[in-house]
């Protein structure tokens, strides 16, 4: 599967990339998966986004916890890179 099926907002250049899993553990990612770094309790995944692009991701979404929502709660979004 492509990349842009997967996510409709991924720019036009990253479209045919292509990807063959999903993956949530850095020490699992094999070639051409879609990292997701979550985070958990006691770390966050994003601290592990070079290991898997190293392992041959073909990319990572990540939580974006930076943004506030107007209720005061932190807003969620994925981002492939």
């Amino acid at each position: 599967m492509f990349l842009g099926k997967l996510f409709g907002s991924v720019k036009k250049e990253y479209r045919k990339i292509s990807v063959e899993g999903i993956c949530f553990d850095s020490r699992k990612v094999r070639k051409k998966d879609i990292f997701f770094a979550i985070e958990g309790k006691q770390t966050s995944g994003t601290k592990f986004i070079k290991e898997a692009i190293s392992k041959g991701a073909a990319g990572c979404g990540r939580n974006d916890r930076k943004n506030e929502t107007g209720n005061g709660r932190p807003a969620r979004k994925s981002e492939v890179r």
